[in-house]
């Protein structure tokens, strides 16, 4: 199944109520909230769902879901301080999973900051957390094992693919859809692998293009992100076909080992899509 897929999959899973907790894992620009928000969009009416994007601390966050506790769905996108703290995460955890189908979140305190806020209640809505990296500790490890967990890894074509179709659905200021399209298939002309290249790298480039028609191009590339390794190993590639000479290329290139061209190699062959617990 191909990550956007499961993206939906997943979000339709918790709009259904079939998920209490769905975690979506991936580098930040893969489009993880808007095809989270799109399902989501798709499932429920406005008032059936809600959506935050900021900072939290415990209490805020105890406060949140009791807020939006009957809600269908909540989705947390990349929060911070909801995945560092324990006090946050033993309330997530709580909110994913219970005892005879309950989920009862409880914030003991000995002080009155709860004001009119109950002390326990019973979550009833999904979760969706939304982040570019889980922390990796045994709290961490216990929320995730609660959760629709997926590990979203694109490769290239699959990013360029996603790309393309960003440029076909989504509105950009005053960019008609057809050079929104011209310029998604545009970076995919000039860009290989070793570019750093996502959602926000397409939207660099639109405003590129309002800024400056005539040499918006220009401009993208001297932007764009690129890994150096794996630069020098496309550009071996290209050159030649003799694995040798490539290393030999790669090394005068960086002025590392052959170690690290075999290393790169197996980064460039990867081809991971989706991993999923």
């Amino acid at each position: 199944m191909q990550a956007t897929q499961q993206i939906q999959t997943l979000a339709e899973m918790a709009c259904e109520g079939n998920a209490a907790g769905v975690i979506i894992e991936g580098k930040g620009g893969l489009s993880k909230t808007y095809t989270v928000m799109k399902t989501v969009q798709a499932n429920l009416s406005t008032k059936d769902y809600a959506y935050y994007s900021t900072y939290v601390s415990p209490l805020m966050l105890y406060i949140l879901l009791y807020n939006n506790r009957n809600k269908k769905a909540v989705i947390l996108d990349d929060i911070s301080g909801l995945l560092e703290h324990e006090k946050t995460l033993s309330l997530l955890k709580a909110a994913t999973a219970g005892i005879d189908g309950k989920r009862i979140v409880k914030y003991i305190s000995t002080t009155d900051k709860l004001g009119d806020t109950p002390s326990e209640f019973e979550m009833k809505a999904s979760i969706i957390i939304c982040t570019n990296r889980m922390p990796e500790n045994p709290h961490t490890q216990a929320l995730i094992s609660r959760c629709k967990h997926a590990k979203i890894i694109y490769t290239f074509k699959q990013t360029m693919d996603m790309l393309e179709q960003i440029a076909k659905e989504t509105e950009y200021k005053s960019i008609p859809q057809e050079r929104r399209i011209y310029i998604a298939r545009w970076l995919r002309e000039v860009a290989d692998p070793s570019y750093e290249i996502s959602a926000r790298t397409l939207e660099h480039t639109y405003d590129y293009y309002l800024h400056d028609k005539a040499n918006w191009k220009e401009y993208s590339m001297k932007n764009m992100i690129r890994d150096p390794l794996l630069h020098a190993y496309y550009t071996a590639a290209r050159v030649t076909d003799n694995a040798q000479d490539r290393i030999r290329i790669f090394m005068n290139m960086t002025g590392m080992s052959a170690r690290t061209y075999y290393r790169t190699k197996e980064e460039a062959d990867s081809n991971i899509e989706v991993q999923t617990e």
